[in-house]
């Protein structure tokens, strides 16, 4: 089920030795679709989240021994993962642990797409401004080649 949620990259000092868990993202905090449009509930998981990835980064964060065994540049990647509401789908592993496979990528797919479409739609519209493909409109009903298909979003 997608989720929208709070997660942070598993880590062997401070998750325990797990194989199960290793390379996948631990949820912390799922959050409902009532309490996000909460602006008082949300701002305070927030606050919570943030309070309890500080306390990690603190305890953690300066340590040089502490790294991840995939992740070069674990640290950054926590700072934007761990601290920030993700569109998760949630799975549960068979003994209860729920980890989560990222989702929001998808959404910075599609609004690349958008965007180029956006401004693929642009040109025809100048395009279709031109006087002589204006002119050819009215003498044959329909644009010329250059304009006549208008990108859309399907």
């Amino acid at each position: 089920m997608i989720e929208i949620a709070f997660i942070e990259p598993y880590l062997k000092k401070l998750h325990g030795n797990n194989d199960n868990l290793k390379n996948k993202f631990l949820i912390l905090y799922t959050i409902s679709k009532n309490e996000f449009f909460n602006k008082d509930e949300y701002e305070e998981f927030c606050d919570f989240v943030d309070d309890n990835t500080t306390t990690i980064e603190l305890r953690f964060g300066d340590d040089e021994n502490i790294l991840h065994d995939n992740i070069r540049n674990f640290w950054e990647v926590y700072n934007k993962i761990a601290k920030q509401p993700q569109i998760v789908k949630c799975v549960e592993l068979e003994n209860g642990e729920q980890t989560a496979i990222v989702k929001t990528f998808w959404l910075k797919i599609f609004q690349r797409r958008c965007k180029k479409i956006f401004k693929e739609r642009n040109k025809i519209i100048k395009k279709r401004c031109n006087p002589s493909a204006l002119r050819y409109r009215r003498i044959h009903g329909k644009w010329p080649k250059y304009c006549i298909i208008l990108p859309t979003y399907s």
